[in-house]
């Protein structure tokens, strides 16, 4: 909500605002929505999980596991206002790593293109639909009044982490609003129609 802190570090930012890196870590600081490095020029659904090595992912979501882990001991209230997945209405914007991304395109959820930046398309019924895929962003964004203080410091270290990921595999390193990498990406193929064709009448 507008009364909340954004962490500056990763994850979430105030609209208009820009990210700052996160202290330690040797990675390259990232520029928001800025041309992905080579090898990173599209991210494609079908072949997106052969572009991440599997000990990537697999560190990865030991991040997301952490993440999850001390969110659980601090226990924020979550009311399923579905305010967090309403950037534009409530003046927040949800940055990503471009291995988040690509977990999270792997899944194959449907979403249909041009995605704006006013909200997030998994967002159903003020429900996540991807919540098992999602970034550290999501993970840690809470309206919480009561954990706005723990939020930026668990992000700056998760942040940390991922970029020593991106140094460790050389993979480069990119940044963006979520929007930004759902655009570039093939959405996934439609599920086929259970209807039954009638035959002709003649």
């Amino acid at each position: 909500c507008r009364r909340c802190v954004y962490p500056a570090g990763g994850g979430w930012a105030r609209a208009g605002g820009l990210p700052r890196r996160a202290s330690g870590g040797g990675a390259r600081p990232a520029t928001p929505g800025a041309p992905p490095p080579p090898g990173l020029a599209k991210i494609d659904t079908v072949t997106v999980a052969m572009s991440t090595p599997p000990e990537l992912r697999d560190a990865l979501r030991a991040i997301y596991a952490e993440v999850d882990a001390a969110v659980a001991l601090a226990a924020p209230r979550c009311d399923a206002s579905g305010r967090c997945c309403r950037f534009t209405e409530y003046g927040h914007t949800l940055f990503l790593s471009h291995f988040e991304a690509e977990i999270l395109l792997a899944a194959g959820l449907p979403f249909a293109k041009p995605v704006t930046r006013d909200g997030c398309p998994f967002q159903v019924d003020n429900l996540c639909t991807a919540r098992d895929h999602r970034p550290v962003g999501c993970r840690i964004y809470f309206c919480d009044p009561a954990f706005q203080d723990q939020q930026q410091p668990l992000t700056e270290i998760a942040l940390t982490k991922m970029k020593n990921l991106a140094d460790t595999f050389g993979t480069g390193w990119r940044y963006a609003p979520l929007h930004v990498f759902l655009n570039e990406a093939d959405p996934p193929p439609a599920a086929p129609s259970s209807r039954v064709p009638l035959p002709l009448i003649a």
